[in-house]
């Protein structure tokens, strides 16, 4: 039970890890608010979405409430392909999630909330598996199919000498192993409290805590079936032995040939059973909630025309764990920083940086390789008539080993992608803003390389596969934010 616990996350793991060290406000579509998907470096914000991005900045705010709703709907798609694998994975994506940001001011402090999805992929599902569990099971697939080829040999040559009667066999069957019907939801539900004070007309500071959820739950049917590519057809592998038995014993022909082939009808299907037993196991229901603090400090500097912000966020302390053999997920220590410069009455440029950085103790007792960051730059247009024109790019980039278990050695995967936005902001009155705003193009390329070794005494498992190499495209179609921003 401790591989087959080990086998179920680690088919799932590449989207989970990806997600959750990757979940920059800018690639991921999930950016806990509206206003960043029409100007994505708000790294150095004094709005109220300040909130999540710039929490020192929220010092430069009007005294009073400041609130602010959005939501924001992504749609993507995963497809995933196996070097050395003619099929090709389709995962569709759909998230929509709310958030909200509230900020009161009052003379040099300020207190600020958020709630928000700041990573995840959200509901995604596809209907022809996911390449992950079938690669790993290929070796196993190669066995059966060894022994299913050395079954069709023997009848094909029988029946030609009417040794043997019409079973329906042929040697160009194929056993294959299937990972349909795949469901599953990962979200990072943030919530975010602290205090901000003004130290003088230009320096602030912020001090606050960010409580946050990992949500995982998947299920999938993992199960073989046997395909006739000639006919684009394919079987049950019970059916398909069980009817070929059965005509063998209708047609009472009794010789060496028909009694090979009878032990090998009968071995084929106890090794699919036995196939589809452990499909059923690794394939069950998985959920889990695994939920985390982390502490925030932040600090803005402001001049004029020019303004900077930095915020560090430590790597989560986790409050519960998932399962003590495979640690707690947990989000990466994290800083950003960014600048903006007021070039005239009418644009704002600005430009920003989240680091994710090194640690040894990392979800699922991963290392992490390489240093992840997103670099973001954006122009913001103020029209006649309160109108707000904005857009800009994005571009994010990655690498980590990770290793689930202390004595297997799993998967190094890496990861870069671009994103353009785009948007428009209203000025309904002093106090109200709308932001409207989308993602135009956003992908990024994922690639897994799996390299696995059981040292534990007698635990060398040869019918996996552990040596393999994936590649995932990841399209976010589109991604839309609607936001109302409202001071009192």
């Amino acid at each position: 039970m401790r591989r087959i616990s080990f086998l179920r996350l680690a088919c799932i793991m590449p989207l989970m890890c990806q997600s959750l060290t990757a979940q920059n406000y800018f690639s991921d579509g999930n950016t806990g608010n509206a206003v960043v998907l029409r100007d994505p470096a708000r790294q150095s914000s004094t709005e109220i979405d300040a909130v999540i991005f710039n929490p020192a900045g929220t010092a430069w705010l009007n005294d009073g409430f400041h609130i602010s709703v959005s939501g924001i709907a992504a749609w993507k798609t995963i497809d995933s392909r196996v070097e050395g694998f003619d099929k090709e994975y389709n995962i569709k994506n759909q998230n929509i999630t709310p958030s909200i940001q509230l900020a009161y001011k009052k003379g040099d402090w300020t207190f600020s909330a958020s709630f928000a999805s700041e990573g995840g992929f959200g509901r995604f599902k596809s209907d022809n598996g996911i390449g992950f569990s079938e690669a790993m099971f290929s070796n196993l697939t190669d066995m059966c199919n060894s022994n299913f080829q050395g079954l069709t040999t023997i009848y094909e040559l029988s029946n030609i000498l009417d040794l043997a009667p019409d079973l329906n066999l042929s040697m160009e069957d194929e056993l294959r192993l299937n990972s349909s019907d795949y469901k599953a939801r990962l979200n990072n539900w943030t919530t975010r409290i602290g205090a901000t004070y003004k130290f003088n007309d230009w320096l602030s500071g912020h001090i606050g805590l960010k409580f946050n959820q990992i949500h995982y739950s998947s299920r999938y049917n993992l199960s073989t079936e046997i395909v006739r590519p000639s006919t684009k057809t394919s079987f049950n592998p019970e059916s398909y032995f069980t009817d070929a038995i059965e005509k063998l014993n209708a047609a009472s022909i009794e010789n060496e040939y028909t009694q090979e082939i009878k032990e090998l009808l009968e071995s084929n299907r106890r090794s699919c059973g036995l196939y589809d037993e452990i499909g059923s196991i690794i394939g069950a229901p998985v959920s889990f909630n695994q939920w985390g603090l982390s502490p925030i400090i932040g600090l803005n500097a402001h001049f004029d025309k020019f303004n900077f912000g930095i915020k560090y966020e430590f790597s989560s302390i986790a409050l519960n764990d998932i399962d003590e053999r495979f640690n707690s997920l947990k989000t990466p220590a994290e800083l950003s920083v960014g600048a903006s410069w007021e070039a005239t009455k009418w644009l704002k440029v600005a430009a920003g940086s989240n680091i994710y950085f090194k640690t040894s103790d990392l979800g699922l007792q991963g290392l992490l390789e390489d240093t992840h960051y997103s670099l973001s730059g954006s122009l913001t247009f103020n029209l006649p008539k309160n109108w707000i024109i904005s857009g800009g790019y994005s571009y994010s980039k990655g690498a980590e080993f990770l290793e689930p278990l202390s004595n297997i050695a799993v998967a190094l995967y890496s990861y870069h992608g671009h994103g353009f936005s785009f948007g428009l902001g209203y000025n309904v009155n002093e106090q109200l803003q709308l932001n409207i705003g989308a993602s135009l193009y956003n992908k990024y390329n994922v690639n897994t390389n799996v390299d696995m070794n059981f040292d534990e005494p007698g635990g060398n498992l040869a019918i996996l596969n552990t040596d393999f190499q994936m590649k995932h495209d990841v399209n976010v179609k589109t991604t839309i934010g609607i936001g109302l921003n409202y001071s009192f």
